[in-house]
């Protein structure tokens, strides 16, 4: 193996390291169970699947390169705001908005290029300009054509209550970013 294939591998390898680890990191952080050492390993595996991105071979300013600038910005919000968590609301917040984010985009690079690396999927997307999903014609894909009520059951009655009717609820999700412990 050569120099350039030894950095390709590592860097993949890291990579899907980081989305595996990624995932139940932000399970946890959902649950209100996270632990700091699964985040901990999350953020240093995403921070060094974007840092390793650079020393790979490059031919000018690509999308990659624009996205893990735009990554390691992120992780940098992440980080600052981690040390702050206990003191604000709105850290709570960028710390959580930052790690799915960071998951995102490490998850968007990951299938773009499987699409360009992997023989059984680039025939699908052979120029790499196709749409990633094309509705058929006259489906009703647009949020115009989303205007008509929600489905009624069998009573008649809307599927959604009406907002008058409920008592605000906080879901489980939202009670690590609200700093809400029960």
């Amino acid at each position: 193996m050569t120099l350039p294939q030894i950095l390709i591998a590592g860097h993949t390898l890291i990579s899907l390291v980081a989305i595996v680890v990624g995932v139940f990191a932000l399970r946890d952080v959902f649950r209100a169970q996270a632990s700091s050492g699964s985040l901990t390993t999350f953020i240093v595996l995403a921070i060094a699947t974007s840092a390793t991105g650079f020393i790979l071979p490059l031919h000018g300013v690509s999308p990659a390169v624009v996205i893990s600038i735009l990554a390691l910005i992120i992780l940098a919000a992440v980080l600052l705001s981690r040390g702050r968590l206990r003191g604000s609301r709105w850290a709570r917040w960028i710390y959580v908005g930052g790690l799915v984010a960071s998951e995102y985009l490490l998850i968007f690079v990951g299938v773009v290029q499987a699409f360009t690396k992997v023989a059984p999927l680039k025939v699908l997307a052979p120029t790499q300009s196709e749409p990633p999903s094309r509705p058929p014609r006259g489906s009703s894909s647009s949020p115009s054509s989303w205007s008509g009520s929600w489905p009624s059951g069998r009573s008649g009655r809307r599927a959604c209550p009406s907002p008058a009717s409920t008592r605000p609820t906080v879901p489980a999700s939202s009670h690590f970013i609200s700093g809400y412990r029960p």
